[in-house]
């Protein structure tokens, strides 16, 4: 575990830093939607990927697995999926997804890793698995989609000096190659993602910053 990670209560026991956490987790916000963007929720509920293929998904692990092996990127959209000539301003970055627009796998897993009502346990695996950052970036987007926001900065500022490679948007050079140009770090997204395309942006922007 990261050093200054959250510790958690299991089976009446209390954490090696002497913090006694529960292991189950609140949910802030609206519990039917996960906080998601209505549209993007609404694609991913019709998405066959995610009705048929993650359906058969009936634990952490087996999801766990499926980000390892597909995911590629965390834009909530598949990269040149969405129609939206004609629209402007918010509609245009946001709303493109009425006319065409294909969820992307990462956010479709983010709503299934919802479905199966992560415990601490289990969310503290996600943001320090060793075998994938997207396995990471996933974890960091399901604690700020569902956390409350005074418990933010606990969650996430062990790793704000993190190092560690993640490819966020679609166009950025893939970990383990030799990149152009240095490649974004997990340590930015964790809590200001500025360096993300404006769309993603939006989506996101009700969670980026802790509110105290």
């Amino acid at each position: 575990m990261k050093a200054g990670a959250c510790e958690y209560e299991e089976d009446g026991e209390k954490g090696a830093a002497g913090n006694k956490k529960p292991n189950g987790l609140p949910i802030w916000g609206n519990e039917k939607t996960m906080n998601l963007n209505p549209l993007i929720l609404t694609n991913i509920q019709s998405s066959q990927y995610f009705k048929v293929n993650l359906y058969q998904l009936k634990t952490y692990h087996e999801v766990i697995d499926e980000i390892y092996y597909n995911v590629t990127h965390l834009e909530p959209w598949e990269k040149g999926s969405r129609k939206t000539s004609g629209q402007t301003g918010m509609c245009g970055g946001v709303r493109g997804v009425g006319a065409g627009g294909i969820v992307s796998t990462a956010f479709c897993i983010l709503y299934k890793l919802y479905t199966l009502r992560l415990t601490r346990k289990q969310v503290v695996g996600l943001l320090n698995h060793a075998d994938s950052p997207y396995i990471r970036g996933l974890g960091f987007m399901y604690v700020r989609f569902t956390q409350p926001p005074a418990d933010l900065w606990d969650w996430l500022e062990p790793y704000l000096d993190d190092e560690e490679v993640s490819v966020v948007t679609i166009t950025s050079p893939q970990p383990l190659l030799p990149p152009p140009s240095p490649p974004p770090l997990l340590s930015p997204f964790v809590l200001f993602p500025l360096h993300l395309c404006s769309e993603f942006v939006r989506v996101l922007a009700p969670f980026l910053f802790i509110c105290v």
